[in-house]
Order: C-alpha cells, then sequence, then structure tokens
C-alpha cells in the first residue's frame, strides 16, 4: 500500500508545468491529495476509485479529472495501466477548466473512436514532453486544451446537461472563487470576473445560489477543512488557517455552527468511520452547491 498525503506542485517536473507519465500498478494507494490538477485514464485492469468519499469501480476508458481539493485514493482490484496529466491549473483555458470542475462525479467514460482520439492526444502530449523544443510550451498547453475539450465532450455524452451554465454571472463568480482560491479575494475581484459590479452581484448571487458570497466561501472553508480534518494528520490550528481563515475562534465558532460539532470532535468521528458528516440545520441546503470545494486563503471586503 502506498502511502501519500499532499504531493507538491513540484512533482511536475516539466517547466511548462505540464507533465505525463504512464505506469502500471499493482499497490494500492492511500488517501491524498494533489497541489496541481490531474486527469488520469485507466487503459487496463480494475480498480477501486474513491474519490470525496465516493467509490467508483474503475475499468479500461474511465477517466478521472481531479483537482488540488480532491481526496482521493485507489484500491487495486487488478494491476492497472493508468496515463496520467498533471498540470498547473494556469495551463488550461479558464472555460474548460470551470466545466470539468463542476463535474462533482469526477469521472467521465470513454469507448470507441472517442478512446481513441483521446489516447492520441495524450500519446502527443507524452512525445513534446519528452523533445522539450523551442515553442513547446504553447504547443503542450494547446494539446492540453485539446484534452480538456475532449474530457467535456465526454460529460455530455455520459448525460452531463447545461454546460453553459458556467456562463451565467453567479456561476462564474462562485467558480472563479473555486479556482482562485490562493488569491485574497474581495468582493470586487469576484464581481469582476462575473463583468458585474459588486453591488449587483451580491443581489444576484444571493438570488441565484440562494447565499450570499461570504456565506459561499465560508462553506467551501468548512467543506475543505472537514475535509483536512478526516485524512491529514495537520493539527486543527494548521488546518484553520490553510483553510482560509484568519481567526481561530471565528474557526471554531463556524465549524461548529456548520457541523453541530467542535473541529476536534469532528476529526474523531469521522477518522472512526471514514466518512464526511453533512451539515446540520438549515445549512444542509447549501450542499448542491458545495461541489469541488477549494480553501480560500482570503476574507471577502466590502459586502453588504
Amino acid at each position: 500500500m502506498r502511502q501519500y498525503e499532499r504531493v507538491p506542485k513540484e512533482h511536475i517536473r516539466q517547466k511548462e508545468r505540464i507533465e505525463l507519465r504512464h505506469e502500471t500498478f499493482s499497490d494500492s494507494f492511500e488517501t491524498h491529495w494533489h497541489e496541481f490538477y490531474e486527469m488520469e485514464l485507466i487503459c487496463a485492469g480494475n480498480c477501486d476509485y474513491v474519490v470525496n468519499g465516493v467509490s467508483h469501480h474503475a475499468v479500461a476508458g474511465d477517466l478521472f479529472f481531479l483537482t488540488p481539493v480532491d481526496f482521493h485514493s485507489v484500491r487495486i482490484v487488478q494491476p492497472v495501466t493508468i496515463i496520467s496529466l498533471k498540470f498547473d491549473g494556469q495551463q488550461m483555458d479558464d472555460e474548460l477548466l470551470f466545466a470539468l470542475v463542476r463535474n462533482e462525479a469526477r469521472r467521465m467514460r470513454f469507448s470507441g473512436d472517442s478512446l481513441d482520439e483521446l489516447h492520441g492526444l495524450l500519446g502527443m502530449i507524452e512525445r513534446e514532453c519528452a523533445r522539450q523544443e523551442t515553442f513547446g510550451g504553447v504547443y503542450l498547453r494547446g494539446l492540453l486544451n485539446a484534452a480538456g475539450v475532449a474530457a467535456c465532450r465526454a460529460l455530455r455524452g455520459n448525460g452531463t446537461t447545461e454546460m453553459d451554465d458556467s456562463a451565467h454571472p453567479a456561476r462564474r463568480a462562485a467558480l472563479y472563487m473555486q479556482l482562485h482560491f490562493q488569491e485574497q479575494l474581495t468582493l470586487a475581484d469576484i464581481a469582476e470576473s462575473a463583468g458585474k459590479t459588486a453591488s449587483y452581484l451580491s443581489g444576484l448571487f444571493h438570488r441565484y445560489m440562494g447565499i450570499t458570497v461570504k456565506g459561499y466561501l465560508t462553506g467551501l472553508r468548512l467543506s475543505y477543512a472537514a475535509k483536512m480534518l478526516t485524512f491529514s494528520q495537520h493539527s486543527v490550528t494548521d488546518i484553520c488557517y490553510a483553510s482560509g481563515f484568519g481567526d481561530f475562534s471565528c474557526f471554531w465558532r463556524a465549524f461548529s455552527a456548520h457541523y453541530g460539532c467542535s473541529p476536534r470532535d469532528y476529526r474523531t468521528s469521522a477518522r472512526r468511520n471514514r466518512v464526511l458528516a453533512v451539515p446540520s440545520g438549515k445549512d444542509a441546503e447549501m450542499g448542491e452547491w458545495l461541489c469541488a470545494e477549494m480553501p480560500l486563503q482570503a476574507s471577502v471586503a466590502g459586502e453588504r
């Protein structure tokens, strides 16, 4: 059993921050997460692929898209061959990244011609990574986006609809927050990403999402903290700040109100059961929007 926790961005060796590996595994992987994005295509064998507590029996043709805060593990049933495409989020077009991030299941299925086309794209990326020639970074980003398009089209083929909903200003604001969690975000920054003024977006976001911008940010932070408490060895204090909270007492109160228990009690219970709890009370209504949660190391200023 391979044991990992957090895999840093430095794991991607290419200077273009895009890397592809083609490997066969016979040992399972404990729960871990990455600081980069990843697409993993199962080429042969089968395994139980667990993402954020949801188990998928994966076979050849299954593609998994993972964000920096997707906690996942792999239990090998039969030795698997995996093509793993790792990349920094800035290397992919925002529209494609938005569409992939919002796919909560994290799995897409390829077969026939679509699988052959994906294999072709990944093969081209592998060869270009090995060459490292002039304008290689430009070419690699183009190939990465082509692979992203193939994944998005697979989502449609797998029954995922309303892909164009990311054009709605409220949804774009939500996805912007998820993708730019490490930046010092303000309400004005978020509104600009949606092409609206801060005051207009604040009201629109509340009407469309059923929650305020600040409430949404807090929910993302708390959800990420819950995952960290369940799967990582970091202290509660470290998790507080890694989740974007600037004050420990505020984190403690918010977490206790959201989940109905203290962070330490949550960790004890979650580790015993290895299950992510759901929010208590009316906070449970937020569940529909808490997809692809990411830490937000900033406060939203100016919301009224």
